[in-house]
C-alpha cells in the first residue's frame, strides 16, 4: 500500500511518499488557498451545492501536483493509497489549518479518488508521531451502541442504525449491545460493566455551543444534556478499559469550532483513544447508516479503520452518483477518522485470535431483588426501549412526586422497569418488599438496608410497636426517611420498590371507581408508606416505586386521597420498532440472529408472533421461546395458533401450548367481569380506533355510544389496564385499547361505526392537522380516512385524508393498502357526486397498476373513468397529465403511432401554453425517441429527432436538469454526428460529459470521450 504523508513545518508543507520528502513552499498565498478550500467546503456542506465539491478536490490535487507533479506520481504505483495528514498531538492553529482541509474530496481528470473502483483511496489524520497499532486481542469485535433522543428534537432512525449493524456483521463474529438509557450516567456504568468494548458507537444530534462542539446526549429526565469532550472523555477509563475506536455518529462532531475549541475526535485522540471518527458537518440520517453499516462490516472482518471508512466512503459515493446529485449520498465525504500515535490497526483478527462467548448463558440471571435473587427481571443485554417511561419516573421525584406508580397489564415488563430504574439511581441503596407485604415484613426489609451497626437497635426500638400496631410504621418509615435514609451527612438514600402490589388489593369489582385493599392492615400499612415518603420529600433523597397492574383507592383518616399523591407512569404495549428489536436481541443473545429474508418461512412466523403478542414483551418472549431454545418452529407455530384463537374468539385457549402459560399469569376474560355495562360500552367505543388518539376524542364516542360520564368510564379502564395511556404532542393525553383487550367485548356492528365515526372524524381531524390546517401524510390520515369513509364524510375532510393517507402508503411502499383506501374512496366520492375526486382516486389507482405491470387495466381506468371527467372546462392540466400517461403505456406497449399522435396534438399544445418546462422537456424526448424507433433517421425524419432532441436538451439545461442533460446530451450528440454536424455533435456531447462528471459517472464520461474521439478522426 503507498503511504503518502504530508504535515506542515514552518512556512511550508511536507509531502513524502516513502522516505522522498518534498518540500511544498505556502506563503501567504498557500496559506490562504488553504483557508480557501475550507471555507469553500464549509459553504457548499451547509447549503447542499454538491457540484462544487469537485471543483475544490481538484484544486487541491493540483497544489499537490503543483511544479513537480508529486501526487500524479504517487497515483501510479498499483494497490491502495493511504494519505494520512500529521499533526503534533495538540496542533496549533497552522497545523489545524491543514487538519481543516476536505483531503477526502482529491480528484484528477473529472473524478474523485474516493470513487476509483480499483485502487482504494485512504485518509486519515494522525495526532503525534506514529507508533506500531496496537495488536487485537480478540477474533471478534464487541461494540457498545447508545443512541440520544432528547424529547422535542428531530427524531433519529436509531433503530435502523442497529439494524444496519446487524445486517452488515450478520456471520463475522460481531457483538451489538445496546445502551438504551441515552445518558451520560448510564453510558458510564455499562462501559464500567465490561473489561473492555473495541468499539463504542454514540448516535445522537451535536452542534456547536459558545465554547465548542457538544453532544446532544439526553438527562436522566430525557432533557438536554450538552456533553462536551472532556466529559466524554473522562468516562472512558484508562487505557485498559477505553474502547479503541470511538464513532461519534453526530453533527458536527469533527468540525472545528469557531472560537478554536478542541474538537470532539481530536480530544478523544489526546485523551488515548486510538481511532475515533466523527462527521465534519450536519449529516442526514440516511447517509450515516449507510456509512456505518459498510463501515461495521470490514471491521468485523479484519480490517483496519482506515480502510473500513475509505470502503464505506465509496460505497456511499456510489449512491449518490446513482441518484444523481439528490437525495441519499449526498453526504459521502463527511466522515473523518482520526488516530493517535498507536491507531489505524485492525481492531479483531478473525484468523489469527480467539473469539468471545457473546450467547447469553441460560443460567445469567437478574433480579428485581438480588439480595435476595427474587423476581427475574430482563437483563441489560435483553433489555428494549421503556425510555420515556423511564425517564418520566425521574422527572416525577425531581418534581416532588411522593413517589411513583408502574402500571399496566400482566407482562408488560413493570418489575424489568423497575429495575432499570434502580439502576439509573446508583447512588440509593434498593430496598424491594415482594411476596410478604404486612408491616414486620416492610420493616424488616428496611432495617437490612440500614448499616450493620445500627441495624439491632433500630429492630430493638421499633419491631414490637410495628407489631402491634402497623399505624405506628408511618412514623418509624418517617424518621428513617429523614436521619439514616435522608442521603445528607454521609448517609444513603433508599429506592423502596413494593412490587407487584395487585397482590394486595381486592379482585376488582364492576361499579368501583378504584379497586380497594384487600382488608384493613393493608390500607393502614400502604398509606402509612405513602404518607410517610409524601411528608419526607423535602428532606429525604429517598424514593418510592410500586408496580401494579391496577390503580387502587386509598385514602387516611382525615379523607385524604394519598393514591393521588402519587405518579401514575403507564406501562403501554411496545411500538412495531421495538417489538422487532426485542425479537432480534434475542435472537442474537442465543446465538440465532440471521440476514433478513435467510429464511422466509420463519420470518413469516417471527412476524405473526410480534402481532399476536400486540406488543406485549412477556407474551412475546413466550411465544418465541421454542424457537430460541430449540429451534420448534411446530410448538412455536401452535403457540401462536392459541393466541390468534384468542384475538378471534376472546377465549383463553384450552389446548396445550406455550401460550398457556401467559393466560395463566393474566386472566383477560376475568378482567371481562370486573367491568359494568357502561364501562363495556366505553371500552366498545374505544375499539373504533386502531391506533391511540386524544382522550378527549374517546370520550366523545364514549358519549355518542350513550354514556353519560364517559370520563369515569375511561379512568377505570385505565387503571384496570384495558385501556393504555399514551402522551401524544405538546403533553396531550391519549389513549388506545389494549390489544389483547379488544377481544373482551363484542365487536363493533357496521350500523355502530357508522355512527361512532360521524361523531368523532371532524374532532380527530381539528387534533391532527398543524397550525397551518395541514395534515401530515402518517398512519394517523389513513386512520381517519378510514374513520371518513365509515361515516361518509365530511366531504372535505374525507378528500384531504384520502390524498394524505394513500400518499403515506404509497411512501411506505403499502400498495395493496393504498389501492384499496383508493378503491374505497371512489365508492365514497360516487355517492357524494364529487366528480373530479373519485377520477382522481382512479388515476391513483391506475399509477399503482402500472408499477404492478398491469398495463391494459391502467389503460382502461385511465381511459374509461378518468378521461372523461377531464374533457370539461377548467380541467386542462389535469387531461394532459393523464393523456400523458396513457401515451406512456402505449409506447410500452409498442403501440407508438397512437402514443405519438397524444403526445403531439393533446399534450403539447396545453404545456406549451403552461410553460410546464420539464412536461414538455419530457414529451419532446419522448417524440424523439419513438421516432428514432419506428424508423431511426431515414424517411427524412432526422430533422425532426435532432429538432426535438435540441428542444428537449435545451429545456433541461435551462432547469439544470443534470441527469438529463447528460443522458439526452449523449443521445443528441450522436445523432447530430450521424446527420454530419461533427462539431456540433462534439460541443453538445462535452456539455453530456460535463454534466456526468459532475454525476461522479466515470464510465459514462469516458464512453462519450471515445465517442467524441472516433467523430472527430473522420474528419481530420
Amino acid at each position: 500500500m503507498g503511504m503518502l504523508r504530508i504535515r506542515r513545518s514552518d512556512d511550508s508543507l511536507l509531502c513524502q511518499d516513502g522516505q522522498k520528502v518534498v518540500r511544498k513552499p505556502l506563503g501567504s498565498l498557500g496559506i490562504a488557498r488553504l483557508q480557501g478550500w475550507t471555507t469553500d467546503y464549509a459553504t457548499a456542506v451547509r447549503s447542499r451545492n454538491a457540484d462544487s465539491l469537485l471543483a475544490i478536490g481538484q484544486n487541491i490535487a493540483d497544489f499537490l501536483n503543483d511544479g513537480d507533479g508529486w501526487l500524479n506520481g504517487c497515483l501510479k504505483r498499483p494497490g491502495p493509497v493511504c494519505l494520512e495528514i500529521e499533526a503534533s498531538a495538540d496542533p496549533d492553529d497552522g497545523a489545524s489549518l491543514l487538519l481543516d482541509v476536505p483531503w477526502e474530496l482529491l480528484a484528477l481528470q473529472g473524478r474523485f479518488l474516493a470513487a476509483d473502483p480499483h485502487q482504494l483511496f485512504l485518509v486519515a489524520r494522525r495526532l503525534g508521531a506514529s507508533e506500531t497499532p496496537d495488536e487485537p486481542e480478540h477474533g471478534d469485535l464487541a461494540v457498545l451502541f447508545m443512541a440520544a433522543e432528547v424529547e422535542g428534537q428531530h427524531v433519529l432512525d436509531y433503530e435502523r442504525e442497529e439494524a444496519a449493524f446487524l445486517d452488515a456483521t450478520q456471520g463475522l463474529n460481531a457483538h451489538l449491545a445496546v445502551e438504551e438509557s441515552g445518558s451520560l450516567a448510564g453510558l458510564g456504568l455499562r462501559l464500567k460493566q465490561t473489561r473492555r468494548w473495541e468499539a463504542l458507537h454514540l448516535t445522537c444530534h451535536g452542534d456547536l455551543g459558545e465554547t465548542g462542539p457538544f453532544l446532544a446526549l439526553e438527562t436522566a429526565e430525557g432533557g438536554l444534556d450538552r456533553v462536551d469532550a472532556g466529559q466524554l472523555c473522562a468516562l472512558l477509563g484508562d487505557e485498559t478499559q477505553m474502547p479503541r475506536l470511538v464513532f461519534l455518529s453526530a453533527c458536527r462532531t469533527a468540525e472545528r469550532a469557531e472560537s478554536g475549541a478542541a474538537r470532539f475526535a481530536q480530544a478523544l485522540v489526546r485523551a488515548g483513544v486510538g481511532n475515533a471518527v466523527g462527521w465534519d458537518g450536519s449529516v442526514q440520517d440516511g447517509d450515516a447508516i449507510a456509512f456505518a453499516e459498510v463501515f461495521y462490516g470490514e471491521l468485523a472482518g479484519g480490517r483496519s479503520v482506515i480502510h473500513a471508512a475509505a470502503v464505506a466512503r465509496r460505497k456511499v459515493l456510489g449512491t449518490y452518483k446513482a441518484n444523481g446529485n439528490e437525495g441519499d449520498g449526498i453526504h459521502w465525504h463527511l466522515a473523518r477518522v482520526y488516530l493517535g500515535p498507536r491507531g489505524g490497526g485492525a481492531l479483531c483478527n478473525p484468523s489469527g485470535k480467539p473469539t468471545r462467548p457473546f450467547h447469553r448463558n441460560p443460567a445469567d440471571k437478574a433480579y428485581l431483588d438480588k439480595t435476595n435473587r427474587r423476581v427475574p427481571v430482563a437483563t441489560a443485554d435483553q433489555f428494549v426501549g421503556r425510555r420515556r417511561p423511564l425517564q418520566a419516573a425521574l422527572r416525577a421525584w425531581s418534581a416532588g412526586s411522593a413517589g411513583v406508580l408502574i402500571q399496566g397489564m400482566g407482562n408488560l415488563g413493570k418489575s424489568s422497569l423497575a429495575e432499570r430504574i434502580a439502576s439509573r439511581l446508583d447512588s440509593h441503596d434498593v430496598v424491594v418488599v415482594v411476596e410478604r407485604y404486612d408491616a414486620l415484613a416492610v420493616f424488616n426489609a428496611l432495617v437490612a438496608a440500614l448499616p450493620e451497626t445500627e441495624q439491632a437497635a433500630i429492630a430493638k426500638a421499633y419491631e414490637a410497636s410495628i407489631v402491634s400496631d402497623p399505624a405506628s410504621l408511618k412514623l418509624v418509615v418517617q424518621k428513617l426517611l429523614k436521619d439514616p435514609f435522608s442521603g445528607h451527612g454521609g448517609t444513603r438514600p433508599i429506592l423502596l420498590i413494593i412490587d407487584d402490589l395487585e397482590q394486595r388489593l381486592d379482585a376488582p369489582k364492576p361499579g368501583e371507581s378504584a379497586t380497594p385493599f384487600k382488608t384493613p392492615d393493608d390500607n393502614v400499612i400502604f398509606g402509612a408508606l405513602i404518607a410517610a415518603f409524601c411528608e419526607s420529600q423535602r428532606h429525604s433523597k429517598s424514593r418510592l416505586l410500586i408496580t401494579s397492574r391496577y390503580t387502587f383507592a386509598l385514602r387516611d383518616a382525615q379523607g385524604d386521597d394519598l393514591a393521588a399523591r402519587l405518579t401514575v407512569i403507564a406501562l403501554p404495549p411496545m411500538d412495531p420498532a421495538q417489538r422487532a428489536k426485542q425479537m432480534r436481541t434475542a435472537a442474537r443473545l442465543n446465538g440465532r440472529l440471521r440476514r433478513p429474508g435467510a429464511d422466509p418461512d420463519l420470518d413469516q412466523l417471527e412476524g405473526r408472533i410480534r402481532a399476536a403478542a400486540g406488543g406485549n414483551p412477556g407474551l412475546q418472549e413466550i411465544l418465541t421461546r421454542p424457537l430460541l431454545e430449540m429451534g420448534d418452529r411446530a410448538a412455536a407455530t401452535r403457540a401462536v395458533e392459541a393466541v390468534e384463537g384468542y384475538l378471534i374468539s376472546g377465549k383463553a385457549p384450552s389446548e396445550d401450548s406455550a401460550a398457556q402459560e401467559f393466560f395463566q399469569r393474566v386472566s383477560l376474560e376475568a378482567l371481562r367481569a370486573m367491568l359494568t355495562l357502561t364501562e363495556v360500552a366505553q371500552l366498545r367505543a374505544a375499539t373504533l380506533f386502531p391506533l391511540e388518539v386524544p382522550l378527549t376524542v374517546v370520550e366523545t364516542a364514549g358519549r355518542a355510544a350513550g354514556i353519560d360520564c364517559p370520563d369515569q368510564a375511561v379512568e377505570r379502564l385505565q387503571g384496570l389496564g384495558l385501556l393504555d395511556r399514551y402522551q401524544g404532542p405538546g403533553g396531550r393525553l391519549e389513549a388506545a385499547v389494549n390489544p389483547l383487550a379488544r377481544p373482551l367485548v363484542e365487536p363493533l356492528s357496521a350500523t355502530e361505526q357508522t355512527f361512532l365515526a360521524a361523531a368523532v372524524v371532524e374532532k380527530l381531524y381539528a387534533a391532527w392537522t398543524n397550525d397551518d390546517g395541514q395534515l401530515s401524510a402518517n398512519a394517523q390520515a389513513v386512520v381517519l380516512a378510514d374513520l371518513a369513509l365509515i361515516a361518509g364524510g365530511p366531504p372535505e375532510i374525507l378528500k384531504k385524508a384520502i390524498w394524505a393517507g394513500v400518499y403515506f402508503l404509497r411512501w411506505a411502499g403499502w400498495l395493496a393498502e393504498a389501492e384499496a383506501l383508493l378503491y374505497h374512496a371512489v365508492q365514497s366520492f360516487n355517492h357524494l357526486g364529487d366528480k373530479h375526486a373519485r377520477a382522481t382516486a382512479w388515476g391513483q389507482i391506475a399509477e399503482i397498476l402500472v408499477t404492478r405491470a398491469k398495463m391494459d387495466t391502467a389503460l382502461h381506468i385511465f381511459c374509461e373513468e378518468v378521461m372523461p371527467v377531464f374533457e370539461g372546462v377548467g380541467y386542462e392540466r389535469e387531461r394532459a397529465v393523464t393523456l400523458t400517461k396513457i401515451a406512456d403505456i402505449l409506447d410500452s406497449q409498442g403501440k407508438t403511432d397512437r402514443a405519438l399522435c397524444i403526445y403531439l396534438e393533446q399534450c403539447l399544445p396545453v404545456v406549451q401554453q403552461m410553460r410546464d418546462l420539464s412536461t414538455l422537456a419530457h414529451i419532446r424526448l419522448a417524440c424523439a425517441k419513438i421516432r428514432l424507433k419506428k424508423s431511426g433517421l431515414q424517411n427524412n425524419e432526422a430533422v425532426t429527432i435532432v429538432s426535438e432532441l435540441s428542444e428537449s436538451f435545451d429545456l433541461f439545461c435551462q432547469i439544470d436538469r443534470l441527469d438529463y442533460i447528460g443522458k439526452v446530451g449523449l443521445e443528441l450528440g450522436q445523432v447530430l454526428a450521424k446527420t454530419g454536424q461533427i462539431e456540433e455533435a462534439v460541443r453538445v456531447l462535452e456539455q453530456a460529459a460535463e454534466a456526468f462528471t459532475k454525476l461522479l459517472n466515470r464510465e459514462l464520461v469516458e464512453n462519450i470521450r471515445t465517442l467524441q474521439a472516433s467523430i472527430r478522426k473522420p474528419s481530420e
